[in-house]
Order: C-alpha cells, then sequence, then structure tokens
C-alpha cells in the first residue's frame, strides 16, 4: 500500500467521522477501510455491509462493499486460473458510481497485470505446441534450441512454472532423439552395427504403424460439485456409483483405472513434505518423483502394474487422483495419463 493511498485513507476517516452521527455506521466504515489498508478485502467487505445496515441509504456504504466484494473475489478467480470471471470482477470495481478512486486504481492496475499474464500464458501454450511439432519432424537440435531460448525469457517464469511437467517430457524427447541421433552415427562408422541398427529400425515402424492404427481417444469432462476440481478423461471408460459423500468416484475399462477424490484435512500442522514423506515410505521403488509447494507427484510400477499418483495440497482440504494400468500397455496409456495430468484441475 504505498503513501497516497494510506493518505487517501486517512481522509476519508476524517470525512467520515465529521459528516456521519451514527456511530455504529462510523464505526464499521472505519474498519472497512482500516481493512482495504492492509487489503484484506473480504473482511472489509463484512465491515461495508454492516455499515449499509446501519444506513441502507448510505451510498458510500453501497459503493464501498461492491468494490471490496468484487475485488475479493477477483483475486479468488485469479488464483484459481479463472481469467474471465477475474476480469468481469475488476470491471465492476473500476465501474462503481462513487467509489474509492484508490480501489479503482488497483483494479485497473491488476486487471492489465492479469491481461499480460494470459497473453504470456498463451505465447507459452503456443510455443510448447510448436516445439512438439518440430520434434515430430525429428530435428532434435532445433527443439533443443527453442525449448532453452524459451525457459531463459524471465518475463515468462512464472507461466513457465504451469508447465513444468510438459517442458520435462519434452526435454525427455529430445534426450531420446538424441540418442538415437548418437545410435545412427555409430552404425555408420562400424558396419557390423548395421543388421541391429535394420533390426531397431524395423521395430520402430511397427510400433508406429501400431500408434497410427490406435484411434486417439474422445474424452469426456468431470466437475466435483463438493471440492471443485476438474479433469477430462477417456470416453471409453465406465464411472462407477461415487459415494453419497460426493468426494469423488472411479473411472474404469477393466485394465486402466483412474480413481478421484478430494477430502478435508485432519491435522493442519502436515505440510505437503509431511504427505510426500509419508506416501513415499509405502514404495519400494520409484520410477519418477517430484514434489513442489503444494502437490507432489509419484510414479512407480510393482508386480506388473504402473501407478501414477498426484497429490494436491489446499487450505482447508486435498485433492488426488490415481492411474493405475498393467505395464505391457504402456504405449496405449502413457499418453492418456499425460492427457488427464496435464488438464487436471485441482481448484485449491
Amino acid at each position: 500500500m504505498n503513501k497516497f493511498k494510506i493518505i487517501m485513507i486517512l481522509v476519508l476517516i476524517a470525512l467520515f467521522v465529521s459528516a456521519c452521527s451514527n456511530p455504529s455506521y462510523d464505526q464499521a466504515m472505519q474498519q472497512g477501510i482500516s481493512h482495504l489498508a492492509d487489503e484484506n478485502y473480504h473482511k472489509a467487505s463484512v465491515h461495508f455491509e454492516q455499515a449499509q445496515r446501519e444506513k441502507p441509504k448510505s451510498t458510500e456504504a453501497s459503493a464501498y462493499y461492491t468494490q471490496a466484494n468484487e475485488m475479493n473475489k477477483a483475486l479468488q478467480y485469479h488464483a484459481s486460473d479463472q481469467y474471465i470471471a477475474a476480469l468481469s470482477s475488476l470491471d465492476e470495481v473500476i465501474s462503481v458510481p462513487n467509489g474509492l478512486q484508490t480501489l479503482h486504481n488497483e483494479a485497473s492496475r491488476l486487471r492489465d497485470s492479469i491481461e499480460e499474464e494470459q497473453e504470456l500464458q498463451e505465447e507459452v501454450k503456443d510455443e510448447i505446441k510448436d516445439i512438439r511439432a518440430i520434434l515430430e519432424t525429428g530435428n532434435a537440435a532445433l527443439a533443443k534450441d527453442r525449448i532453452e531460448t524459451l525457459t531463459a525469457l524471465d518475463r515468462q517464469q512464472q507461466e513457465l512454472n504451469r508447465y513444468e511437467e510438459e517442458i520435462d517430457e519434452l526435454r525427455s524427447l529430445i534426450s531420446s532423439l538424441d540418442s538415437l541421433y548418437v545410435e545412427s552415427k555409430d552404425t555408420e562408422e562400424y558396419p557390423e552395427k548395421e543388421s541391429d541398427a535394420r533390426k531397431e529400425k524395423e521395430k520402430e515402424k511397427e510400433k508406429e504403424k501400431k500408434a497410427q492404427n490406435t484411434k486417439a481417444p474422445d474424452y469426456l469432462h468431470y466437475h466435483n460439485e463438493r471440492f471443485g476440481y476438474s479433469f477430462s478423461y477417456p470416453s471409453s471408460l465406465t464411472m462407477s456409483s461415487p459415494p453419497t459423500n460426493g468426494d469423488g468416484s472411479t473411472w474404469s475399462n477393466g485394465d486402466f483405472e483412474l480413481v478421484a477424490y478430494g477430502a478435508y484435512r485432519v491435522d493442519d500442522a502436515m505440510a505437503i513434505h509431511d504427505y510426500y514423506e509419508q506416501e513415499r515410505q509405502e514404495i519400494a521403488d520409484i520410477a519418477y518423483e517430484r514434489q513442489k509447494d503444494n502437490w507432489f507427484v509419484l510414479s512407480y510400477v510393482q508386480k506388473g502394474v504402473v501407478t501414477y499418483e498426484k497429490f494436491y495440497l489446499g487450505p482447508s482440504h486435498y485433492v488426488t487422483f490415481i492411474i493405475t494400468y498393467p505395464s505391457s500397455a504402456s504405449d496405449q496409456y502413457d499418453p492418456v495419463t499425460t492427457h488427464i495430468a496435464n488438464n487436471f484441475d485441482p481448484n485449491l
């Protein structure tokens, strides 16, 4: 909060004290403005609403309540990446007659920031799409240059964090292409390896043929009403009857199974690392693992079954999904797992 905002707030407090004759109204308005100074818009809206009850005809109380309430909603929408809803709430803050100019300015600043964030996100998504297209041509060197250029841009670091898993996957594909290139060079230098290289090439062609014959699945959308999380899943999966508490469900086709659910936190003292370590202790050999500020991923193979688990921790509850399928069907289900993981929205 800059000095200008503080001065404006002090002036407004003085005006309210001198202009109003209802002590309860005065107090509610002053408390609301005090919370605005702390940028606690929810508490500010509560006090402005109380002031409205004390003076139903007060245009100031009505205007300030609308601004604080919409500002609070905008921040919540922004935190959950609901950009359109956030911008709509900010427009309400800006357009309120008789509203506070400081909130008008803050809403305008945040609106510009969100629009820039949207633009950057589209740039990152387009660049990742282009890199995938380059990889399909087999040009690992160009793909590597493009991904290094993308990750080196400071202005896009926040957006890149959203696509960290996808970028790691692209780097893995680039590494695989580099390895194939080295093997190809070895074959040229050592003709005795040509026979083995030819066999490997035939295997790759067979895999490509099988992939071409496998139709990409259609996806359906699921949204959990109780906890708000959502994701897309293959239409070939059958959804089981959800439990009565509405925390989630199970989707399966016999080989591939997806379980998703949410639950309220029992111990608020447990941090994401505690949940992470608790889960790791039960797994013997972990193939892939990653932990961030509010989520972790564990992937492993046991008795011929691949398990992929992702866990999100929020202030009041957590959301998780677990995918299992035979390791022999990895070619078919690895892309499906990646699709679900990339499109899963925990709404925390």
